[in-house]
C-alpha cells in the first residue's frame, strides 16, 4: 500500500503538523514579511516563541485557540477573532514558496 493510500485511512490529526505564523503588515493589512515556525500548540510554547520573536508593540491577531494567551507574555497587545472566511487576515490561506 503506497503512502497516500495510507494517509487516506489516518485520523486527521495523526497527518496535521502544527505550526504558528507571523506576519508583519503595512497599515492597509497587507502582508510584508512572514515567519513561520512549526511548534506545539502550548501557552508556553508560545509564549517562548513570541518573546523570542515579537517587539511589545506588536499587535497579534489570533483564531483564539488557549495557547495564544502566551503572547502577551512578550509584551505583545493580542486579540482574538473567529476567523471564518471573511476579510480578517484573507491573505493567511494563501502560502507561495520559492522553488
Amino acid at each position: 500500500m503506497d503512502l497516500h493510500s495510507q494517509q487516506r485511512n489516518w485520523p486527521n490529526f495523526m497527518i496535521k503538523v502544527s505550526f504558528v505564523a507571523a506576519v508583519q503588515t503595512t497599515e492597509d493589512s497587507t502582508p510584508v514579511v512572514a515567519c513561520f515556525a512549526r511548534i506545539p500548540f502550548t501557552k508556553e510554547t508560545v509564549e517562548a516563541c513570541a518573546k523570542k520573536a515579537l517587539t511589545p508593540s506588536a499587535q497579534v491577531l489570533s483564531d483564539g485557540l488557549d495557547c495564544f494567551r502566551g503572547v502577551t507574555a512578550s509584551g505583545a497587545a493580542h486579540s482574538a477573532t473567529a476567523m471564518n472566511g471573511g476579510t480578517v487576515g484573507k491573505w493567511r490561506n494563501t502560502l507561495h514558496s520559492a522553488p
